[in-house]
């Protein structure tokens, strides 16, 4: 015996809705997350590259 105990439960259909879409929003962010961290990288690059450029006379 590998000691594993089940328990089953029961979820109303509207808090297991619930729980599903906020998996699926869950899935879109990771799914998007390397993007959007690059996004992000790229304009604070931008950002201190134009703070650092002498100002134009």
């Amino acid at each position: 015996m590998s000691g594993e105990k089940r328990r089953y439960v029961n979820v109303e259909e509207q808090e297991l809705r619930r729980l599903r879409e906020q998996e699926s929003r869950l899935r879109s962010v990771q799914r998007n997350l390397p993007e959007r961290l690059n996004a992000v990288r790229e304009e604070a690059r931008r950002e201190f590259q134009q703070r650092l450029a002498p100002p134009n006379a």
